[in-house]
């Protein structure tokens, strides 16, 4: 369910509305050697093939990399079935409303012409397994709280990468909650729990997330200063179990996550840091 306002931002961005769609006519809007793009942007992308491009669309169903997930891949072509394979996609540095979208033509030079039709698609797998791994770490971290409810927890950093994942929290979680708090997590996840996209103001916000809430501010600032004045921030909720600001992908249903399983809780400075992997 993703809540409908008129006001919601970033239309072009369509992975933020809708992350089942794999799909996307959409319509050219540059296509730039990697080496004229500003500098500030080709810092985003590490060492890539000599022959790449950077192409932007009016809309994009590409997720690019940040907040923890790692960005889509996938093909971007033409009618004519020339086709640009995207490797890697990333929110510009220096015009932030732009998606980046990294890749080269392996079979040909560039025909994409200025105002082409274009069709987009993801690898629907790797986008599946990104939202399973994003979605666990909301439980995850729904879970340590509901196991510790007064060791004021405080949500920090956190990475969804496949086999690198965990969650960071500011206090301690002693190691033998681990079996309590992986237990819990995977209760979760066999309930069968919606979860939910809303976009909501910073008062929203504050009152229904658990955590998170440090510099929204800050976010909504950015976002006037790119044109978006609905003053509106994305959040994920798991149906009747918490809530987080986020922008990533996610599952339509907690049951799709799969088993949940606690590497490891290490701390250091302060900052505890829970390790995990899905199955």
């Amino acid at each position: 369910m993703t809540d409908q306002a008129p006001t919601i931002p970033s239309p072009s961005s369509v992975y933020l509305h809708d992350a089942s769609i794999h799909i996307l006519s959409s319509t050219l809007t540059s296509l730039t050697p990697f080496s004229s793009i500003p500098e500030l942007d080709q810092a985003l992308f590490k060492s890539p093939p000599a022959d790449s491009y950077i192409l932007t669309t009016d809309r994009t169903i590409f997720y690019p990399q940040g907040g923890g997930q790692p960005a889509d891949t996938g093909t971007i072509r033409d009618p004519e079935r020339s086709s640009f394979v995207v490797s890697l996609v990333r929110s510009s540095v220096t015009k932030p409303t732009r998606i980046l979208h990294l890749g080269t033509f392996p079979l040909a030079t560039p025909s994409f012409q200025p105002s082409s039709p274009l069709i987009q698609e993801i690898d629907a797998a790797k986008r599946a397994l990104h939202s399973r791994w994003h979605t666990a770490g909301h439980i995850l971290a729904l879970a340590a709280h509901q196991i510790l409810p007064s060791a004021g927890l405080i949500d920090g950093k956190a990475s969804h990468v496949p086999g690198s994942a965990n969650v960071e929290f500011k206090g301690t979680i002693p190691s033998e909650y681990k079996s309590a708090i992986e237990a819990r997590a995977n209760e979760l996840g066999t309930k069968d729990t919606a979860v939910y996209i809303h976009w909501w103001n910073v008062e929203t916000m504050r009152e229904k997330c658990q955590g998170g809430c440090e510099g929204l501010e800050d976010m909504l600032a950015g976002n006037r200063a790119d044109g978006d004045t609905s003053g509106l921030l994305r959040a994920v909720e798991i149906e009747g179990v918490g809530s987080y600001p986020c922008g990533g992908t996610h599952l339509p249903r907690t049951s799709d996550v799969g088993r949940i399983e606690i590497r490891k809780i290490a701390r250091k400075s302060g900052i505890c840091r829970v390790s995990y992997a899905v199955f």
